[in-house]
This record gives structure tokens, sequence and C-alpha cells, in this order.
């Protein structure tokens, strides 16, 4: 397996990712036969991961990306991952509803299962 600490910081990066990204947990649409999805957000100017100066630069944000670039395979990828290293721990890390109710594994897998369909 991995570290500890090495698991812990993936996943808090995925949560992260998925909370700003995707807009997790109270930011989805819901299609007319009721499933929740929950849409990438998209953007180029966001600017790719470019450097502030030199050869590479850009005319966009530096070291930035856009979350439109992920594939439906890196959003499988980060369910996987989540589904198969959490601990209950890493509840804490996961941002509750805009009405305060908590959100669990189980949320942040299916916001990810539908960014793969959205």
């Amino acid at each position: 397996g991995y570290p500890d600490d090495f698991v812990d910081m993936v996943m808090r990066t995925l949560i992260s990712f998925t909370s700003a990204d995707l807009g997790f947990p109270d930011l989805f649409r819901t299609l007319p036969c009721g499933r929740k999805i929950f849409v990438p957000k998209l953007g180029s100017m966001w600017g790719g991961l470019t450097p502030p100066g030199g050869k590479y630069k850009t005319k966009q944000e530096p070291w930035c990306y856009s979350p439109g670039y992920f594939a439906p395979a890196h959003y499988r990828t980060f369910r996987d991952f989540a589904k198969r290293f959490w601990r209950k721990e890493f509840d804490d890390y996961l941002p509750k509803h805009l009405g305060g109710a908590r959100t669990g594994l189980s949320d942040l897998v299916e916001a990810l299962n539908s960014a793969v369909v959205s």
C-alpha cells in the first residue's frame, strides 16, 4: 500500500478538487429522470499548467488548469482511489451541505460517478 501521509494528502486533494471543480456537494443539475449530476466546469482560459514567465509563459493565468481537460478515466481513478483507501477520519475533510447536513463517501462517489456521464 501507500504511506498513510500520502493517502491523506491525496484524499484531501481529491475532495478539494471535487468540491471546487464539480461543485460537490450542492452545485448539481437534476435530469428529467430525477438523477443528480455534477457537471465539470470548463474554461481553457484558466491557463493549463503554465509558468508565470519564461519560454512557456502564456496569456492565461499561470499555474492553473482547466478541470474541463479531465477525461472520464480521471474521475473513475479518483472514485476508485477514494473507495479503496477511505478511512473514517476522512469524513472530517468532506464539505457539508449548505443546510449543514454532513456528506459521506457515498456522496463523493456519486458526484464522481455523475461527472463521468455528464
